[in-house]
């Protein structure tokens, strides 16, 4: 599939905004209106903020401390999205500051009337609510406008102003191509001296009935040609040896399985390289602890 045909599986708005990017290309990625209306993940200020007390869990579990345990740390994330991914919780947590790389992250968002005045309130509200008040809310806003920095574009290519204490990305590293190109990136701002948690989602990231459905029918390079380049198709331990490549090795703290397509046997191409539980692995929490 072309980057044509691959614009006929989208919704109009987000060929329109693809378009205005195109077009546009200092222009905000997207509008507060988009933004609210293109997913309901987007309207649930509380979504990151769960999935930080899930993963301090786990962390403090694993290897006796908090990995997301964030005063005073300096934070790198990794696909933050167009609202800025795990910054706000982080700075109102007590971070020092936060690089947030994404190609379709604006900071300036958080500026637009209907974000400033329905999502960023809900956000604080929420964050108050389960960490208790550790600012108040005009502080809250300072902290996004002051020390939050974005960088739109690739985390080769970003520039943070100090070098990280923390890296975190959600549903980023299967997107990357090629995928070694971020602990490349991370061996240059600190390697084996970073903390860090990835989440990868392993699944075919399309609306189909199994997380699976399609994906293992044929070898990868018949999948992408049909697909488009949407996702690279590591599995777990390939996101494991890149990163280890580099010194940094990873740990898999967490993992949910999928099921297989009922009836349909994965061609041998996976099976020949791949145990079943990689097959059947649809997210998995990886972390480094640094030093």
């Amino acid at each position: 599939m072309n980057r044509f045909a691959a614009l006929l599986d989208m919704p109009p708005r987000d060929v329109l905004r693809l378009l205005r990017r195109r077009l546009s290309p200092g222009s905000s990625a997207w509008t507060a209106d988009e933004l609210l209306a293109a997913s309901s993940k987007h309207r649930r200020s509380d979504r990151l903020n769960d999935t930080l007390l899930r993963w301090s869990h786990v962390t403090r579990r694993h290897f006796g401390r908090d990995l997301v345990d964030f005063a005073g740390r300096r934070v790198l994330e990794i696909g933050c999205g167009p609202l800025g991914g795990f910054a706000p919780a982080a700075l109102f947590l007590g971070a020092a500051s936060v690089d947030a790389v994404d190609p379709e992250f604006d900071a300036g968002v958080f500026a637009q009337p209907r974000i400033a005045g329905e999502y960023v309130p809900a956000l604080f509200d929420d964050l108050a609510t389960v960490h208790g008040r550790r600012m108040d809310e005009d502080a809250f806003v300072q902290a996004l406008r002051t020390r939050l920095t974005a960088h739109r574009t690739t985390l080769a290519a970003a520039r943070p102003a100090a070098a990280p204490d923390l890296v975190l990305s959600l549903s980023c590293l299967e997107h990357v191509f090629p995928l070694d190109s971020v602990p490349a990136a991370l061996a240059a701002l600190g390697g084996a001296r970073l903390a860090q948690l990835h989440l990868v989602d392993f699944s075919n990231h399309y609306p189909t009935r199994g997380p699976f459905d399609g994906l293992y029918d044929a070898p990868p390079e018949t999948y992408l040609a049909r697909r488009g380049g949407a996702i690279n198709l590591a599995r777990p331990r390939d996101v494991v040896a890149a990163f280890a490549a580099h010194g940094m090795p990873l740990e898999t703290l967490a993992r949910r399985r999928g099921a297989l397509p009922a009836g349909k046997t994965p061609d041998p191409w996976w099976t020949g390289r791949y145990a079943a539980d990689e097959l059947e692995t649809h997210t998995a929490l990886f972390a480094a602890v640094g030093t």
